[in-house]
């Protein structure tokens, strides 16, 4: 019985304690026991937290602040000192009203605080109207229906600089703003809302007017919904975290933008990612004030003119048949919204399988030249490569070009170092020292260091300088893109890469750069100044460069690494290779024959190579760089270099050789499917490697001047020109003109038209029954028609006809009609040739059906 009523207490007691937790956590908030909820991730990425994206708060827990009456304020955890209101403890402060001249200070270490701004006004002459000091995170919710206003005047006083705090709303940890009440930040002297953590905004409609950078956060910037009006002297959005690989990021799903910055309109020392939104950014003043632009010359003959200036009949051009950058920017060379072709019919199949490139690899011609001569001298013992780019900008693509020591083949303080492009770019002057306030030399839309990756969302960018700007890859998978620009339209020191979209690049110097471009499905409309899509590496600076008689043509792009052979994948998924390497050698090096190599595979898939040859110069290698050593491999996956070299080698003796080896890949473009779209003044494709066709239905109105081709490989660096499916037309004049390799899969033919053919004029093709298998309007003046399709058949006869015109051509191999026999072949004298961009020989006779490219 005794037993028996104990366990009757112990149930009771049970039942009592149960009760009082449940109505404990039924009132919890009521009763003032949980003030800031859960902030764990609230979505599958873990980029947005619950607290992040839930502005709401427990009315009757909050402390409600009137600012324009506190003088004496003591309550809740906020007092005011000197006119100033601190908040001190953790919870949610309401504050409203007008505070003039004085700041709210948040000094509440390891707590999480809620400030609700719900019609408030706070102003300072010289400091953050609103300043976080100490604080584990502080969420700035903006009131449904309000208006509030923070301001600061003289960011750049002696207070600001000495308190190190430089934004009108300044915060030294995690900074959240969510809501949808509005916020104008007015900063002069200094950022706008600056985070010196991570900068997350959810929500709201904020207008920022700035000096400096309008959106600041160190280790990262995180945006998911909005609407945001940013001016800025500086940069619009940034992320300038330099100490950390995985901060330093941007990350953009959703909002509306519009940005108008006198420099970068959105900016990360690593990576930018953006999966929604909508974006209309303007840089820099916008494409009209973009830097002028020259082609790149060297001594001994103007640029591109490797076929004996171009002429078709031998002779010399006149004054009408060679056109300056300046020259093409004309009417003519210009496509309207009315020109544009209709890309919206059904795409045509892609045709046959990959080209079998299990045999032996081309030569790229001849003995590698012999370098052991002595360098020319540039004002000293070396040879000054340090470019810069017109906007004064290195962009980090030539700075691995440091001064070579005669007598070896390393790269001066550089032995052993990652020359990576997107770990040497600090020609921004605020990325070096994250904290100042000083501006950037760099005017592009997006810019990223590390990668620029855009899923989705709705572009609108005017840039003086690249719309889109990555020193190491740019991925495009989806989004709506306009751009202009003063510049390149998008550029990636490494790889581009698009699978999808919609891409209008309406008028640009080069339309799409990188050492490797892949183009596998998408709606892309390019028109260009120079280049509609160039494969060619290194940075987009115009140098001018040294050639003369008997050098070869040195010229360009900081004398660019020869090439190795670039792997394009297949459409089965294998890889393709294509192209011998050739060697850009400017010393010599005493190497014991009995020299090591070795090979060193990072986590990512690159291949540091390490050749160990009697002075073990180890360095990176970029593929944009343009450094003569060993560097870093970014491949696309699946790709594996191919092992062939090329030596540059001086004089011997029976121990040692004077011997510089290097191994690289060679450039590729290669298109997989889409609509493409080239208008181009300069080349329409062209690549420094492999330039490779899979599928897809695509168009090049090419250069009017003899100086550029439709289409442009780079032969001399051991890439081919080939087409294995697809419909291509490629349009211009015949001054160098490349036709397709016989190595292709698909067939094509060459045809010129004698009378030529105006803007305008309707080119048609049909089979030898007169039934039109093709038809273009023309939207520049030429004579050369390049074409190819799955419905050409060798033995078949085919016209091409344009206006009184026709011409007939009978397909008797996979490549039909001779490129060489519709220009000129006139060699330059002495063999110092015109210097190319991407160096290679220059100034060389050509062969019959080989065609001397200009990269």
């Amino acid at each position: 019985m005794s037993f028996s009523k104990h366990t009757n207490l112990i149930c009771i007691i049970i039942t009592i304690l149960t009760v009082l937790l449940t109505a404990l956590f039924m009132n919890a908030e009521r009763l003032g026991v949980s003030v800031v909820t859960s902030d764990v991730s609230a979505d599958e990425e873990g980029i947005f937290s619950d607290r992040d994206l839930d502005p709401s708060y427990t009315e009757a827990t909050a402390v409600y602040i009137d600012l324009s009456d506190i003088d004496g304020y003591t309550s809740g955890g906020a007092y005011e000192l000197d006119g100033d209101l601190y908040i001190v403890t953790a919870g949610t402060y309401v504050l409203s009203g007008e505070l003039e001249n004085q700041q709210v200070i948040v000094n509440a270490s390891d707590a999480k605080v809620q400030i609700v701004l719900d019609g408030a006004t706070i102003t300072n002459d010289s400091l953050p109207g609103i300043y976080v000091a100490a604080a584990d995170k502080v969420f700035i919710t903006l009131e449904e229906g309000s208006d509030n206003v923070v301001s600061s005047y003289d960011l750049s006083s002696e207070a600001a600089i000495a308190a190190d705090v430089d934004a009108a709303i300044f915060a030294s940890c995690d900074l959240t703003i969510n809501g949808s009440g509005s916020l104008t930040v007015a900063a002069e002297g200094g950022h706008g809302i600056k985070s010196k953590d991570d900068l997350v905004i959810t929500g709201g409609s904020i207008t920022v007017t700035a000096d400096d950078n309008a959106l600041l956060g160190k280790d990262s910037v995180r945006i998911c919904d909005g609407t945001f009006n940013l001016t800025s002297g500086n940069d619009g959005i940034k992320a300038n975290e330099t100490s950390d690989e995985d901060k330093g990021y941007v990350t953009i799903t959703g909002g509306d933008f519009t940005i108008v910055a006198d420099h970068d309109g959105i900016s990360a020392v690593t990576d930018v990612n953006i999966s929604g939104g909508s974006f209309d950014i303007t840089t820099g003043g916008g494409y009209e004030n973009g830097a002028s632009h020259t082609d790149e010359m060297a001594m001994g003959g103007m640029r591109g003119q490797m076929h004996g200036m171009g002429s078709t009949d031998g002779q010399m051009p006149d004054a009408g048949s060679w056109s300056s950058d300046e020259d093409t920017e004309d009417a003519d060379s210009e496509v309207t919204e009315d020109e544009m072709p209709d890309m919206s019919g059904e795409m045509p199949q892609e045709g046959g399988d990959a080209p079998d490139m299990s045999g032996e690899m081309p030569q790229a011609g001849g003995e590698a030249p012999d370098m052991s001569g002595e360098m020319p001298q540039a004002g000293g013992d070396t040879l000054d490569m340090s470019g810069e780019d017109a906007a004064g900008e290195g962009d980090g693509s030539s700075s691995a070009d440091a001064a070579i020591e005669p007598g070896t083949s390393e790269v001066a303080d550089t032995a052993g170092t990652d020359t990576n492009s997107a770990d040497t770019e600090t020609t921004d002057s605020d990325t070096t020292d994250t904290d100042t306030t000083e501006e950037s030399d760099s005017y592009k839309g997006i810019k990223a260091g590390n990668s620029i990756t855009i899923s989705g969302g709705t572009f609108n960018i005017n840039s003086s300088d690249d719309a889109i700007h990555s020193d190491g890859d740019v991925l495009i998978s989806d989004g709506d893109i306009t751009i202009s620009t003063g510049d390149d339209g998008i550029h990636a020191e490494n790889q581009v890469d698009i699978e999808n979209g919609t891409i209008v690049i309406e008028t640009s110097y080069e339309g799409i750069e990188g050492y490797y471009i892949y183009i596998y499905d998408g709606d892309v409309s390019v028109t260009a100044t120079d280049d509609g899509m160039n494969a060619g590496g290194g940075s987009d600076t115009s140098t001018m460069m040294m050639g003369g008689a008997g050098m070869g043509g040195m010229g360009g792009r900081g004398m660019n690494a020869g090439s190795g052979a670039q792997m394009a994948p297949n459409t089965d998924g294998t890889t393709m290779q294509n192209g011998s390497q050739s060697i850009d050698v400017t010393t010599d090096q005493n190497v014991s024959q009995d020299a090591d190599t070795s090979t060193e595979h990072d986590a990512d898939g690159a291949t540091d190579q390490n050749a160990s040859q009697g002075t073990d110069a180890a360095t990176d290698q970029n593929a944009s760089q343009g450094t003569d050593a060993a560097t870093d491999q970014n491949m696309p996956e699946g790709a594996m270099p191919s092992g062939n070299t090329e030596e540059a080698a001086g004089s011997s003796d029976s121990d040692t050789a004077n011997t510089t080896t290097t191994t690289t890949q060679i450039q590729c473009l290669a298109i997989y499917g889409g609509n493409i779209y080239v208008n181009a003044a300069g080349d329409g494709l062209d690549s420094n490697g492999d330039l490779i066709i899979y599928g897809g239905n695509v168009i090049v109105d090419g250069p009017e001047n003899s100086g550029n081709a439709a289409l442009d490989p780079g032969t001399e660096s051991g890439g081919e020109l080939i087409v294995n499916g697809g419909t291509v037309i490629a349009l211009g004049s015949t001054g160098m003109i490349e036709a397709f390799s016989d190595n292709s899969e698909q067939n094509s033919f060459i045809v010129t038209i004698e009378s030529g053919y105006e803007s305008g004029d309707t080119i048609t093709i049909a089979d030898a029954e007169g039934a039109v298998i093709y038809e273009y309007t023309a939207a520049k003046s030429g004579n050369a028609v390049i074409f190819s399709s799955e419905q050409l058949t060798i033995g078949e006869t085919y016209t091409v006809t344009v206006n009184e015109e026709t011409q007939e051509i009978t397909l008797d191999s996979v490549c039909s009609g001779d490129a060489s026999s519709t220009g000129s072949s006139m060699g330059a004298p002495m063999g110092g040739g015109m210097g190319s961009r991407n160096g290679g020989q220059m100034g060389t006779q050509q062969s019959s059906g080989e065609s001397q490219s200009d990269n």
